[in-house]
């Protein structure tokens, strides 16, 4: 039968129907993997005109879609379906009844029903000062239903606060309390970082009397699009980057002096733009020495720098660099606050604190980004919409707690390995190329990383050291769906010291997410290690 002339016709045969169910699920698995953002909304829309295109029972599946759910909300119920309020219950031992004030009232211990929208909650059981800057947040935000938030207010007292399916908003920050006695030092990666991010708040100390310092890490002169784009030539020389860098200093000093910050107190370092990883995992040595001395010779007591979870490789690594500074070469009275420019990583936007904005200093900020004309050349609109953003940061503390982003779902650390299990989400654009970074110190002081190349099935894998490139040992590695797991040798790292991984899934420049920071053991066998879910929107309260 198999030899059959119309059996060999109907076995070729492909009815357009397998073809819109793939497209399908396609869209719906780039709709579920996560966050809603403007690239995941023009692939679906992308796959969704696909299905349109290959049959039109497209538009009776959205109908019938549309009209069910809201049948379903009107028969079910908005409540019931865990989309209109929630409980909110506030837990403390030992403290009174009066916990704050929730919504402007106060709440008592009990629970409370809330209906959709945001909600604000200002802690009052404890009187704790705020902490330097004067900058402390309250409560972080949820944008997913059916989550329950878990925040831990910044106090002695272990507070709890269990939030289901609602929504949360930010709380604005106390007066700034800068004066004429306090040092800022910001650390930018590029000129525009510091429009883009920070505009608010230096204007904030600049009225304050306090003195103020900007660092540049880079000229940012490997940008090559837009260089391309202004002056309409293809091939570029050294020289070129070299103008290029030139040209955006003197767009940063033009941003600054809106701001009200003077040329003679801004430092460029000129360290290598997009190749401050591949300086980071190499041989850093020279840059954590050129970044100690800038911030030895001006001594702040304040100091913004990126925040490792920031998806620009060249800002997470920056903030790995700080991070290293801070364990050893610097004093605990400089307080370090972190900023996030590229992403959305709820690991950081869930702790943050949010710096309030007059309309002039929003205005003031936007004019500042209006000075890096090489920039808002190709992305006026992106860049713009920093000025309506608010500005937050996070202060930086040693934790005894990971938390998890990207693609690293839960991490565990011994003295002489370490377990890591990873969840790949189903990004077309990042299912290639993956690695796995680890950096730390060895027992000498010195710092060192290594990289192992993540296949598509499970092997042994070596352990490359980056300097090197030297295989110095085998990680057992278990490919799963989207998954993946393996235990890493940690004989080349000391147990004294933080560990910093990373999942390198760039998508054409960005990554996925930053580095993660892992412990060091002793603090490890003071507390257990837990993993904070950057999906379920919480933080540890110890």
């Amino acid at each position: 039968m198999g030899l059959s002339t119309d059996h060999v016709f109907c076995s070729v045969e492909f009815p357009t129907d397998n073809l819109w169910a793939l497209l399908w699920l396609l869209c719906m698995l780039v709709l579920l993997n996560g966050a809603l953002t403007i690239r995941r909304t023009l692939i679906a829309d992308f796959l969704m005109g696909l299905c349109f295109g290959v049959s039109m029972k497209t538009l009776l599946l959205v109908m019938s879609i549309l009209i069910g759910g809201s049948v379903t909300l009107i028969f079910v119920g908005r409540e019931r379906l865990g989309i209109g309020s929630g409980l909110v219950q506030i837990i403390a031992p030992d403290v009174g009844t009066v916990m704050g004030v929730l919504d402007g009232e106060q709440y008592e211990r009990k629970e409370r029903v809330l209906s959709a929208g945001i909600h604000t909650f200002v802690q009052t059981s404890t009187d704790t000062a705020s902490e330097s800057f004067g900058r402390r947040p309250s409560i972080a935000t949820s944008d997913r239903s059916s989550l329950i938030a878990r925040l831990a207010a910044e106090s002695d007292c272990a507070v709890l606060l269990s939030l289901l399916l609602t929504k949360v908003s930010f709380l604005t920050l106390t007066a700034s309390t800068f004066d004429i006695r306090s040092r800022l030092m910001l650390i930018a990666p590029h000129p525009d970082d510091e429009a883009l991010a920070c505009s608010v708040i230096l204007q904030q100390a600049v009225r304050a009397g306090a003195a103020i310092r900007i660092v540049y890490v880079t000229d940012g002169d490997n940008n090559p699009w837009p260089q391309r784009a202004l002056e309409r030539r293809w091939s570029l020389s050294p020289l070129d980057r070299k103008r290029w860098g030139k040209l955006r200093r003197a767009e940063a000093l033009a941003a600054l002096h809106v701001l009200g910050i003077r040329p003679a107190n801004v430092q460029f370092l000129a360290l290598p733009d997009q190749g401050l990883t591949d300086l980071l995992l190499g041989d850093c040595d020279r840059a954590l020495t050129r970044i100690t001395r800038a911030i030895d010779d001006w001594s702040p007591t304040d100091i913004l720098a990126p925040s490792p979870l920031d998806i620009h490789p060249d800002h997470n690594a920056i903030a790995v660099m700080m991070r290293l500074i801070f364990a050893d070469l610097l004093a605990p009275r400089i307080s370090q606050w972190n900023y996030l420019v590229h992403g959305r990583s709820p690991a950081f936007f869930d702790r943050a604190a949010q710096v309030p904005s007059s309309e002039l200093e929003t205005a003031t900020k936007r004019e500042a980004i209006r000075c890096h004309q090489t920039q808002i050349k190709l992305s006026s609109r992106r860049f713009l919409r920093y000025a309506a953003r608010p500005e937050r940061f996070l202060r930086v503390e040693r934790e005894s707690a990971v938390r998890r982003d990207g693609a690293v779902y839960s991490v565990s650390r011994a003295r002489d390995n370490l377990d890591v299990d990873l969840r790949f989400s189903a990004d077309p654009f990042r299912l290639q190329r993956n690695k796995f970074f680890i950096l730390g110190r060895d027992s000498l002081g010195r710092t060192r990383a290594c990289q192992i190349r993540l296949p598509s099935r499970s092997a042994d894998l070596e352990v490359l050291d980056c300097a090197t490139n030297r295989s110095i040992g085998i990680a057992r590695y278990r490919r799963r769906p989207f998954a993946g797991e393996f235990t890493l040798p940690l004989h080349l790292f000391s147990p004294l010291h933080d560990l910093f991984i990373k999942v390198d899934r760039r998508s054409w420049f960005f990554d996925e997410a930053g580095w993660i920071e892992i412990p060091s053991v002793p603090r490890l066998t003071k507390v257990a290690l837990s993993m904070i879910s950057a999906e379920e929107h919480s933080l540890a309260v110890r």
